[in-house]
């Protein structure tokens, strides 16, 4: 299974749960959404750049609970704001976890976008609008 497929199966299961999302509105679901699926795939790239078989179970079992934690946090009074929970939850660029190269991923992270907006339409029944 490639990355590609592996941010796929990862999306559809983050969709599904709407008990990350339950006190976020739209805009708010679909960013923490992103930076989960831009989180999970560092972590996935980044083992795969060591040799490592990426434990995708675990990485996404990660993800929700961070998405759980900002979700849950947003809810409470003198929350931080959602920029300052995303970076405590779902850090991007930390030692060890860098982003994949840009110009060898551009494509899988459009790919992946595509298809989170594909599945986030059909989670709200929004129509499409590209």
């Amino acid at each position: 299974m490639d990355i590609q497929d592996m941010l796929a199966r990862a999306a559809e299961r983050l969709m599904e749960d709407e008990s990350l999302r339950s006190r976020l509105d739209d805009q708010q679901a679909h960013l923490v959404l992103n930076r989960a699926l831009k989180w999970l795939e560092s972590r996935l790239a980044h083992q795969a750049r060591l040799g490592a078989a990426p434990d995708v179970d675990q990485e996404i079992a990660r993800a929700v609970a961070a998405m759980r934690a900002v979700n849950q946090s947003l809810g409470s009074p003198n929350a931080p704001s959602l920029s300052a929970l995303l970076d405590r939850h779902l850090p991007l660029g930390e030692a060890g976890e860098t982003a994949p190269a840009a110009a060898q991923n551009m494509s899988l992270v459009r790919r992946a976008a595509s298809r989170l907006r594909s599945l986030w339409r059909r989670a709200v029944g929004k129509p499409k609008i590209d």
